[in-house]
Order: C-alpha cells, then sequence, then structure tokens
C-alpha cells in the first residue's frame, strides 16, 4: 500500500490543489485599488493577494506562476486561445500559485531540507525533459551524459543556456523538496485513518518484525528567553483565553396527574368492567378503552407483590379480577391458565397519566413563575415553589452542551447564547413526565490570562517542545543512516536507542499492545520494506518486516485497499494541505475589513 501511495501521491495531490476553489483573476488589481477610501482596512501588503499558513501569495508570485503555464501551452498555441480558455488559464494560474504557497508552508512545516550539493547531484542523473526528447543528445541509442555534464560545468555557458540551466534547476529543487515532503508523510509521520482500516483488513495476518526504537526525549537547554516566552504564547493564545459562558439554572416542573385524571380514569375502568360483565370480547375492551391490545403476562406465584396476589391469587383459569391500583396505574385481568408455581393471564393496563387540563394548569403555573423570577430572588422562589433548581448547564459557544438523556441541549445552547442575565427560558417540551425551564444566572465574560501570570507554565511548555523537536529530529537523522544502509543493530549505542524483534498473531493483537498507529505502521509495510519514524508512547519507532504469513481470506484484500487508495490519498493529502489555512485577500470586501 505504502509503495502504492507514493507511485501515486504526485497525481492525486496535484488533484487536490487544483481543488482549492477560487475566484477569476483578471480584475483584482483594479477592484482592489479602486476602493481606497473604504474604513477598516486590513493590515496586508498591497501585492499579496492571499495567505496560505505563514507564506504570501504575491503578484509575483502568479506573474512567474503564469509564465510558467504558458511556457507549457507553447507559444503559437497560446497566441490562438479563446477569451474563455484565457479565463480558465487565469484561474488554473491561481491555483498553480497558490498550490506553490501552500507547499512552501507544508515543507517548512516538516523542516524539509535540500542542500545545494545534494541538489546538484541530483540535477546531474536527472536531465531535463527537452533534453531527454531531444535526440541530438543521443549517442548509439542512449543519451549522452557526458555531453550534458559538459554543460553544467561550462564556466562561460550563453545566456540562454545559463537561463535555462537556472529555470530547471529552481523547477527540479522544487520536485525534490515535494518528494521529500511525501516520503515523509508516507513513511508514517502522519498515519490517516484509512490506513488504520487498511490495517484492519489484515486483521489475520502474522508478522514478524525488527523494531528500533527511540525511547526518550533528549536533554535540552533549560534557559529560555523572553522572546521564546513571548513567541509560544502568541502562537498558543487561543490556550490562555478563557471563553465567555453562560451560567443556568435548570428548573424541573414535574407534571402530576390531578385527583381529576384519576377520577376520570377510574369511571373509564368502571366502564370497561361493565363491558366485560356484559360479554364483550377481553381483547376488543383493550382496544376501545385504551387504544392498545392486551398484554400477556407470566408470572411466578412467589414472585406477586402483595396487590397482586390478593387480585390474582385465587383466580381460576378463564375468571376476570376486578381492577386493582398498581405501579402507576389500573389493572384488569383475565386467568389464561395457572400451575401451582406460576400463573399465566391476559392483562389490560389503565395508566393514570396527566390529562390537557392538568398540562394547561402546569403551564400557567411556569407562567406565573417565569415572571415572578425577572424580578425576585431565583433560589427564594424555587423554594416557594418546591421545584428543584439545579446548578448548570454552563454553555460555551465552541462547546456542546451536556445534558444526559435531554433531547434538546441544542436548543438549551440557542437559548443561552441569546440569553442575559436574569432572563428566564420557555418551558421546553414534556421529557419523561417533566417541563424544563432554564434561567440564566450569570455571564462571565471573555478573558485573556496574560503571560506575566503564567510565566512558568509557557516556560515548561517552550522547554517540552524544545525536546520534542530535537527528539523528532534525532528520529529524522537515524532514518537517513538507515535510507543509507545501516541496519538496525549497528546503531544499538547511540542515545536513547535500543532495538527489539517483535511477534504479531494479528493487527489486533499489536494494536492491543501496542496502540492503533504503532500497529497499523507495522501492517502498511511488506517483507523487507521499512516505516518510520513513527510516533508511539515511547517516542519515535522504526520497523521492518521479517516475515508476513497471509491467511487464505487475505487474498481478498488487496483489491479492497485498490478501491480505498482515492480515499486514502486524499485524507493524506487535506491533512498535510489544510484548506482553512489560506486566507483569499483577493476580493475587496474581504481586503477592506470585510469577511
Amino acid at each position: 500500500m505504502i509503495m502504492n501511495l507514493r507511485k501515486r501521491a504526485k497525481f492525486i495531490m496535484f488533484i487536490v490543489l487544483i481543488s482549492f476553489g477560487g475566484l477569476m483573476v483578471l480584475g483584482w488589481g483594479a477592484d482592489i485599488t479602486s476602493r481606497g477610501g473604504r474604513s477598516r482596512r486590513r493590515k496586508v501588503k498591497e501585492n499579496v493577494l492571499a495567505v496560505a499558513g505563514k507564506e504570501e501569495v504575491t503578484s509575483q508570485d502568479y506573474d512567474a506562476a503564469y509564465n510558467r503555464l504558458a511556457s507549457q501551452i507553447g507559444e503559437e498555441q497560446f497566441k490562438q486561445l479563446s477569451d474563455a480558455e484565457r479565463r480558465e488559464l487565469a484561474a488554473a494560474t491561481w491555483e498553480e500559485a497558490l498550490g506553490d504557497a501552500i507547499w512552501k508552508s507544508a515543507i517548512k512545516r516538516e523542516r524539509v531540507i535540500l542542500g545545494e550539493e545534494e541538489l546538484s547531484e541530483i540535477m546531474m542523473f536527472t536531465p531535463p525533459q527537452e533534453l531527454l526528447q531531444d535526440s541530438s543528445w543521443y549517442t548509439d541509442g542512449e543519451f549522452n551524459y557526458q555531453l550534458y555534464w559538459q554543460m553544467l560545468a561550462d564556466p562561460n555557458p550563453t545566456p540562454q543556456i545559463q537561463r535555462f540551466i537556472e529555470i530547471y534547476k529552481a523547477e527540479l529543487g522544487r520536485e525534490v523538496m515535494r518528494s521529500k515532503l511525501r516520503s515523509d508523510v508516507t513513511n508514517g509521520l502522519r498515519l490517516t485513518r484509512n490506513q488504520l482500516v487498511e490495517a484492519q483488513l489484515r486483521a489475520g495476518t502474522k508478522m514478524i518484525l525488527e523494531a528500533l526504537f527511540i525511547y526518550e526525549l533528549p536533554q535540552v537547554d533549560s534557559n529560555v528567553t523572553q522572546a521564546e516566552l513571548q513567541a509560544y504564547y502568541e502562537e498558543n493564545i487561543k490556550y490562555f483565553e478563557r471563553e465567555k459562558w453562560w451560567e443556568l439554572r435548570t428548573l424541573v416542573f414535574p407534571i402530576y396527574p390531578s385527583s381529576e385524571d384519576s377520577s376520570f380514569l377510574a369511571e373509564r375502568v368502571a366502564d370497561a368492567v361493565a363491558a366485560l360483565a356484559a360479554g364483550y370480547d377481553f381483547d376488543q375492551i383493550a382496544l376501545d378503552f385504551t387504544q392498545d391490545s392486551s398484554q400477556s403476562v407470566t408470572r411466578s406465584i412467589d414472585l406477586l407483590d402483595a396487590v397482586e396476589y390478593e387480585a390474582l391469587g385465587l383466580l381460576t383459569e378463564g375468571e376476570a379480577s376486578e381492577p386493582y391500583f398498581d405501579r402507576g396505574g389500573w389493572h384488569l385481568a383475565k386467568i389464561v391458565k395457572r400451575t401451582p408455581d406460576s400463573i399465566a393471564y391476559q392483562e389490560i393496563y389503565f395508566p393514570l397519566e396527566p390529562g390537557a387540563e392538568t398540562r394547561k394548569a402546569v403551564r400557567a403555573r411556569i407562567d406565573e413563575f417565569s415572571k415572578r423570577a425577572r424580578k425576585e430572588n431565583l433560589d427564594s422562589l424555587a423554594a416557594e415553589y418546591g421545584v428543584p433548581a439545579r446548578v448548570g448547564p454552563y454553555v460555551r459557544e465552541s462547546k456542546d452542551v451536556m445534558m444526559p438523556r435531554f433531547p434538546y441541549t441544542e436548543a438549551v445552547k440557542t437559548y443561552a447564547l441569546g440569553s442575559q442575565v436574569g432572563d428566564v427560558s420557555e418551558p421546553f417540551p414534556e421529557v419523561r413526565g417533566v417541563y424544563y425551564v432554564f434561567a440564566t444566572v450569570d455571564i462571565a465574560k471573555q478573558k485573556m490570562i496574560p503571560l506575566d501570570s503564567t510565566l512558568e507554565y509557557v516556560s515548561g511548555r517552550v522547554i517540552l517542545e524544545r525536546a520534542k523537536n530535537a527528539q523528532r529530529d534525532y528520529a529524522i537523522q537515524l532514518r537517513r543512516k538507515i535510507e543509507a544502509g545501516a541496519n538496525f543493530p549497528s546503531l544499538v549505542g547511540m542515545p536513547h536507542v535500543s532495538i527489539d524483534t517483535l511477534h504479531f498473531g494479528s493487527y489486533f493483537e499489536a494494536e492491543t499492545r501496542y496502540g492503533a498507529e504503532m500497529a497499523g505502521a507495522c501492517y502498511a509495510i511488506d517483507v523487507g520494506q521499512m516505516s518510520g519514524p513513527v510516533k508511539c508512547d515511547i517516542g519515535y519507532g522504526f520497523f521492518r518486516c521479517l516475515e508476513r504469513e497471509f491467511d487464505p481470506a487475505s487474498e481478498l484484500v488487496p483489491a479492497a485497499i485498490q478501491n480505498e487508495q482515492t480515499v486514502i490519498l486524499n485524507a493524506l493529502a487535506e491533512e498535510v494541505f489544510p484548506r482553512s489555512d489560506v486566507k483569499d485577500y483577493r476580493r475587496a470586501d474581504n481586503y477592506y475589513g470585510g469577511g
């Protein structure tokens, strides 16, 4: 799978970059510069069209991308482009320029480095396509590398050749950096959910792996400057912001059946008994009086409560009971079968429930309470009405409201965010015989925790981040050694390094012992392949597959993986190139204090 990722990553990444939407760019200059009189102008440089992460897309970047795409079309074809085709070229140019900035941001974030010597060496063995397609550079059917190297080493090239070499070197360097980033990603630095799904599909596979672990954070300088403290504080400012929140009281108004409800139900039960005495069918009586069929019940005589035993204990088969009140309603039973130890019967249940008038009275009581609550002390008023007033919930805009078994949490949040201290909500629809009402008792304002009051915490975080970065850099250095041919045992003795042999009977065994990320990295490779560095609980791990044995059913796995490849690569690309980091300043309403 990892090999397929590497082969197809360039194509998928290009597709994802092209998917970044944007407006046509023919009128940018006039649109932006013609509204200089508007207020609240953003502090953005005049030639900055967008920002991806921390990388700016300038008008010069756009011009370079435009020239690059135009040159690929060819001079004659470019002259023949229609207006619609030129608009498409402008849109594609924007995606190209924005894509370059997104790549640069990702490359910097992942600390991908390309030295001048490394690039020159790659360039020597990677001739431009223009030369590879030119037969004059071939001798006996083979590309003439000596002639190519002479051109690169010429101290006095013509201006045309010099320009050609500079452009190609820049393009090659850009592609090599991107290739390195893809390699870093697909080697396990970022495992996607779908890669873990792939590993789960191989759950029945036995594996033996050689593992190398970097097991602890290195010691780093514990001196932290004021500038570092300030930088960490500003970069993580959201963690020092106490969000505005609303404190509510939950008022519970139960809906108890009234004496009128009880009398009405007793009358209905008496009518049902009369119908039974008149010879009407037992099931039909159930439907007529409760809109439900009778229930079949079988009970052990030892488990009957006192009320049930008194009503049913002496009845014979086919005999009906007198109505009896138990467990919140009236019951009428007809014995079907009985043994010395058990009794089976058909039962009509008449639940005692509050009627419409009772609910109306409770709502009127809530209205009266709400009017008084806006003027009087809430806790005293709740005590007077005998209403439970529970503390909470606490509502924040960025968090969900937590109220177990309460179906209207989003509506509670909507009420809270629009309320003021002293407000009382309308009663929410009945939930299990209760009306819920919410009162806003306090609103804590948004507050920023100053740096001076949290220096010790920030200092510790800076040191921890420094140690994590050092550990990651160390892991990447080890990977370079391994890629250069070093085997795992040869690295024993280096600081913070240990090796082990891992035996897994299945993916789930690996996941249970070491967690999903590490198990996913192990099961994503085949014999002879390596993954890593992979972040795990103890630090970073590298894994080389020594043996892998499939169950017969695993022959179906490759087809399933093939179907998932596009989804996997898209998820991978979205993680490396987050669209949310792009700020588009091309439209004037965005540029001048708009959205």
